[in-house]
Formats: C-alpha cells, sequence, structure tokens
C-alpha cells in the first residue's frame, strides 16, 4: 500500500465512531493509569529519593531539553512524582491529566485524532533539533510552545463552531463572524500574538532570579499582556465585522433574511466573546501548566523543590522553607484577603472599638464602675459628639476664612458638605502621615476573630511608604510596634515590602491595634529619618491566606472574559452607525478610560489641587475635575477588579466579587448593546454609501 492510500485509509479511520469510541476509551485509561501509577510511586521511599534527585538535575527549560526525548520524558515524570508527594501536587498533576484526555478527546471526537497527535509528532520532532542547537534554541523553543497551543486553539474553534451549528439566526451570524475572524488580517494578527506571547514568554525567564519572581513575571505577563492583546483583538474584530459589512453591502444579504436588527448585533456579540472565550481556555491552560512546572523547580537555596541544600525535606512546614520557597507557597500562589486598618472618621466597628477601650479605662481608674449598655452608649454618643463638632468648627472656620476673601459667597449647605469632604479628606492625609521623633500612630485592623484561635495562622502586613520626592536612594528606618513588642524595619521609598505577623497578637475581639513610629527604635541612635513619610491609601494593610490560588486562578480569568464584554459591545455600539476607524476610536477611548479609572480617582483624591496658592480658583483644574470625575466614578468598579494584579500578588477574587462584576459590568454591557441597537433599527442601510 502506497503511502497516499494509506494516509487516506487512516483518514477514514479516524473520522468513523467505532474509532472515536476505542481511542476515547483508550486515550481515558491511559491517563488514568499514568496518573494512578505516578501516584503509588510517589508513596515509595526509594522511588521519590530518586525522583527528588533526578528533579534537582533539572533546573531550568534548557535542561529538560538537553536530555532528548526519553530523557525529558522520564524528568516529566520524576517532577511529577516529586510533586505528588504535596496534596496542592496531587490537583496539580490530577487537572494536567485531565486536560490531556479532555483536549485527546476533542481531537477525536472532530474526526482528526490521528492528525492531530501526527502534527504535534512532526512539530515537535522538527523543533527539538532546533533547541540543541545554541543559535536556533529559540526557534525550536517558540515551534515547542506554539505548536500543541495552535492545536488546542483549532480544537476550541472547532467545538466552537459546532456549538453555534443550531438553525438560529444569532448563532448564524455568530458563526459568520468566527469564519471573518480566521480571514481577516486585523483578528488573525492579533490571535498568532497571543499563541507568541504564550510560547516565547517561559523562555525569557532566567534562573538568576529567585523563583516567586519568575512565577509573578510569569503572571504578569502570560496574564496581563494576553488580556491587552485581546482586548485590542476584541476592539479590531469587533468594530470591523460591523462596520466593513455595512461599507461593502455584505449586510444586505443578511438583513433581507429573516434577522431582526437585535438577532444581528447580538450575534456579533456572541461571536466575538465564544472567540475570547476559546483563547482565553487556550491562555489559562498555557499559564496554569508551566506556573506548575515552576512551582516544581529548585528555589533559592533548594536543589529540589522543598529540599534544601543539606538534604532536608521542608514539605508542609513553612518554618523549614527558604525564604523563596515560603513567600512563593503563602503569599503568591495562594488567595489572600486583604484588610484595610480602619478609617480616620470613626465607622461603627471602630467606635465599638473606642468604646471598649474607655470601659476598660474607666474601670481600671474606679472599680465600683459597672460595664452595662447605659454606659456604653452614653460614651459612643460622647466620642460621636466629640468628633461631630470638631468637624462643625473646621467647616465653620473654613466658611469663615472663604467669606474673608470673596464676600460674594453664599453660606449654602452644598457648600458646607463641600468643606466637610475637604476636611476629612485632610484628616485621614494627617492620620496616614507621621513627622519624625513624635509619637507613634496607631492603626487598627478589625474582623480578625476567626484567625485567633488558628494555630498556623500567619498573618502579612504589607506596607509602603512615601516621603519627600521619594529620592529611590533613600532608606528610612521605622518600627512597628504590636502589644508592645517592636518590629524594626529599613526600608526603600514607595516600594511595597511585607513581614509576617503572628496570630497571637490578635486581641480578643478579634482586633489588631499596630503603632507606627518614624525613626529608630533607639532615638540616640543615627541617622535620623529627615522627612515625614505617608502611607499610601493602599499602602498599609493585612493579609491573611483564604484558599489556593486554582480557584482564584478560574475566577481571574472569569473577570477577564467579562470586561472583553464590555469592550465587545462598546466597539459593536459604535460601529452600529460610525466608519471604523472613528468607531475604533470610540472604543478605544472607552478601554482607556475604564482601565484608568482608579489612577483617575487617586489623583483627584491626592494631587488635584482645586484651588490657588491665593485661595483663588483654578479655572484649569477644575475643568478636569468636571471631565475626569464622573469618568472614575463611573469606570471606577471596571478598574478596581484589576485581575492581573490581584494574581501576581495573591490576593482573592471571590464569587461575590465576581458576581458583581457580572451584575454591574454586564449591566453596562447591555446598556451599550441596547445603544447600538436603538441607532442601528434607524439606519437606512441600503442609502448607506460608506463614505
Amino acid at each position: 500500500m502506497n503511502p497516499r492510500a494509506l494516509i487516506a485509509r487512516l483518514n477514514r479511520a479516524q473520522r468513523g465512531t467505532p474509532f472515536k469510541i476505542a481511542a476515547t476509551i483508550v486515550t481515558a485509561a491511559l491517563c488514568i493509569g499514568v496518573f494512578v501509577t505516578l501516584y503509588v510511586l510517589s508513596r515509595d521511599a526509594r522511588t521519590v529519593q530518586a525522583a527528588t534527585g533526578a528533579a534537582a538535575k533539572a533546573t531550568d527549560a534548557g535542561a529538560w531539553f538537553n536530555q532528548g526525548p526519553i530523557g525529558a520524558l522520564t524528568l516529566a515524570f520524576h517532577s511529577m512524582i516529586d510533586a505528588l508527594r504535596e496534596s496542592s501536587g496531587i490537583a496539580s498533576v490530577a487537572i494536567l491529566w485531565t486536560l490531556v484526555a479532555v483536549v485527546a478527546s476533542t481531537f477525536i471526537w472532530l474526526g482528526i485524532g490521528l492528525s492531530a497527535l501526527a502534527g504535534l509528532l512532526i512539530g515537535w520532532g522538527v523543533a527539538w533539533p532546533l533547541m540543541l542547537n545554541e543559535h536556533t534554541a529559540w526557534v525550536g523553543r517558540l515551534l515547542a510552545g506554539a505548536i500543541p497551543l495552535s492545536l488546542v486553539f483549532l480544537a476550541g474553534l472547532s467545538l466552537l463552531r459546532a456549538a453555534f451549528a443550531a438553525p438560529r439566526p444569532v448563532f448564524a451570524v455568530a458563526r459568520t463572524l468566527l469564519d471573518e475572524a480566521v480571514r481577516m488580517k486585523v483578528s488573525l494578527v492579533f490571535i498568532v500574538l497571543v499563541i507568541f506571547f504564550l510560547a516565547v514568554i517561559p523562555g525569557l525567564l532566567t534562573t538568576d532570579q529567585p523563583l516567586r519572581y519568575r512565577v509573578q513575571q510569569w503572571f504578569q505577563y502570560g496574564t496581563g499582556l494576553t488580556y491587552a492583546v485581546l482586548a485590542f483583538l476584541t476592539l479590531f474584530l469587533a468594530t470591523a465585522s460591523v462596520a466593513y459589512e455595512q461599507r461593502d453591502r455584505i449586510i444586505w444579504q443578511t438583513m433581507t433574511k429573516p434577522v431582526a436588527p437585535w438577532q444581528y448585533l447580538l450575534g456579533k456579540w456572541v461571536g466575538v466573546m465564544g472567540l475570547n472565550a476559546v483563547l482565553l481556555i487556550v491562555t489559562a491552560s498555557g499559564v496554569f501548566l508551566f506556573t506548575e512546572y515552576l512551582r516544581n523547580q529548585p528555589a533559592r537555596g533548594e536543589i529540589a523543590r522543598n529540599v534544601l541544600e543539606n538534604g532536608t525535606v521542608t514539605t508542609g512546614d513553612p518554618s523549614l522553607m527558604t525564604e523563596d520557597r515560603r513567600i512563593l507557597e503563602t503569599q503568591v500562589l495562594v488567595a489572600r484577603v486583604a484588610i484595610m486598618p480602619e478609617p480616620y472618621q470613626p465607622s461603627d466597628s471602630k467606635l465599638d472599638l473606642l468604646t471598649n477601650i474607655a470601659v476598660k479605662a474607666r474601670i481600671a481608674e474606679n472599680s465600683t464602675v459597672q460595664d452595662t449598655p447605659e454606659l456604653r452608649k452614653s460614651i459612643r454618643d460622647e466620642l460621636v459628639e466629640t468628633f461631630n463638632k470638631r468637624l462643625t468648627d473646621s467647616v465653620e472656620q473654613l466658611m469663615l476664612e472663604t467669606k474673608s476673601r470673596d464676600p460674594r459667597v453664599q453660606d449654602t449647605p452644598e457648600l458646607r458638605d463641600q468643606f466637610a469632604r475637604e476636611v476629612l479628606s485632610d484628616w485621614e492625609l494627617q492620620y496616614r502621615t507621621i513627622e519624625p521623633g513624635v509619637p507613634p500612630e496607631t492603626y487598627v485592623f478589625q474582623g480578625l476573630g476567626a484567625l485567633r484561635n488558628d494555630p498556623n495562622g500567619i498573618l502579612t502586613l504589607r506596607f509602603q511608604i512615601n516621603a519627600g520626592s521619594n529620592d529611590p536612594s533613600a532608606l528610612y528606618r521605622i518600627v512597628f510596634i504590636i502589644r508592645g513588642v517592636p518590629h524594626e524595619r529599613q526600608v526603600a521609598l514607595k516600594a511595597a515590602q511585607t513581614f509576617p505577623i503572628s496570630t497571637d497578637f490578635i486581641n480578643d475581639d478579634g482586633s489588631l491595634m499596630i503603632s507606627v513610629y518614624n525613626g529608630p527604635g533607639d532615638p540616640s541612635s543615627a541617622p535620623q529619618n529627615r522627612n515625614a513619610i505617608t502611607f499610601p491609601p493602599d499602602g498599609l494593610e493585612l493579609l491573611y491566606t483564604a484558599g489556593g490560588y486554582e480557584l482564584n486562578f478560574l475566577r481571574v480569568f472569569g473577570v477577564i472574559w467579562i470586561k472583553l464584554g464590555f469592550i465587545a459591545a462598546v466597539a459593536i455600539a459604535a460601529a452600529s452607525f460610525l466608519s471604523f476607524s472613528v468607531a475604533s476610536l470610540v472604543a478605544l477611548a472607552f478601554l482607556i478610560m475604564a482601565e484608568s479609572a482608579v489612577f483617575l480617582d487617586d489623583s483627584l483624591k491626592n494631587y488635584l489641587q482645586l484651588t490657588n496658592v491665593g485661595g483663588g480658583t483654578n479655572i484649569p483644574n477644575v475643568i478636569i475635575s468636571l471631565v475626569a470625575t464622573p469618568v472614575a466614578a463611573i469606570f471606577h468598579t471596571y478598574a478596581a477588579l484589576n485581575p492581573t494584579g490581584k494574581l501576581v500578588d495573591g490576593l482573592l477574587i471571590s464569587w461575590s466579587e465576581l458576581a458583581s462584576a457580572l451584575l454591574t459590568i454586564g449591566g453596562w454591557t447591555l446598556a451599550a448593546l441596547g445603544l447600538g441597537l436603538a441607532i442601528f433599527r434607524r439606519r437606512e442601510l441600503a442609502l448607506y454609501s460608506g463614505q
């Protein structure tokens, strides 16, 4: 039988149902069998010792590829055996083999199982020799990563086409958009860029950096850069698809069929978001698998994962881990909750705390005093009254100063409210600012009661200070005092730093008080800090672990998909009545406004002054405020989600946050599509020339 006839016969076989059923069973059995075998081997001491020694030799990707195909496969199995010693490793390896089974079964049932396997083997067969040569190694690594990612993308696209095969106008329009996305240069470039970045970035990470930094960089580039590329893909594909069909009169063939305007626009949105879903699945799979590969590499001071250079095994004991491994496992590959200190303005929780302190002080002064609800109410009312009186006096003083400069100013409730907000903002800034040499400022963190009885609980204090002009070479010495125990730190300006705090310091009422002194612990020592230090609004927070990073990882990509949905809706709405270039600019403006909302909000609060030094109105700043304030207020939710930043810092995106994002940004998406529909229904498409 000649090769052409053999290929044709194999092609017919892979499309047949008996082959699909048999291949799926074999694939599932192989994946389950390999996982079970590796799990059993991970419980054998000799095998684990051999696997640990082998994994220690593969400290970077080059070491794997230099072993050749068989050697690399052996090293991969050894690394998985080493990872299976921990519960987190069991989940990771199980996810890996589940993904292999799902992807392989997808190719099988698409009728291209043998073709995909042949393409993968041939591609890797070409890539491997290239990787062994230092001059062509980058090309080989690019091919080795791009080939499986491309195959997964093609499989996802085929499944999406099959899902859109239902005889409904919305799905028909969506399926047509998918075909356009593969043909159009503007979208094809961005699709190739996504796969290219995912394939090339791992090769740029070097072992010269601590392991935690490599993982964070991979999260930042693998997720953040992909989101940026997908945002532009969404923007240009959505606008081009709608605008070009009107310009080239292709839309006549669609709208003359029984396709309602809402079905047309919704179909475009569904098509774009389906393509985004496939690309995000490809991205998430690649990012997760390479993250687990990095996680199993030796950290600084290790010869293998959780094995110190002296042979000590540190599995499950953070106190024995190297600093690099401990920070990776407790601050990066986790989902942590951040708690901010109570604001200067007394909230209910802060009033309760101050009342408790005042009651204890009175009982200490006079043993006959009883802790009664009446006493607590009296003290609480006194605290509120004192604060309100001080605020009223400050507002009155501002009003008098303003009227003395300009007698025409009217004393109105609105003006007094503005003055009150300015005073509270100024007090909050003073509360976060500590002069050198003065008594320490105390900050209160609430809601930590659930952690108090956790024997393994560890809190992380994250802080960042600003001082003067934020000289990058300046070092400041500050002291954190917790329950009378000083913790002195030498810190750089404008650089976030952390240190662990035991949960034993939490009070019975679930609060934790931290006093901060601007200067060295010994006032007689030198050098002294020259300037006042200021904590930014997010520059002082407590973090505690709420779970692993795996589910948080999925929620991060869910948030990204929701954000892309809004950009797609804006682009489609703009293209429904504008040309491609103008619609793209409008959608791009919305994207920039939405992403910069938090920056605008911080700038308005901390840097924009509405009055001059002499007390007059700063007209340009007032105009900027009138434009920027609504933008910051409207899009604050969009920008504050920051999924990539939270993934990099190991911060939790909860299910409630995901639901809130879906409701809020989903509402904006519906509003944008509704506006586009209202305009589109009134268009005279048959008269539109595209000029």
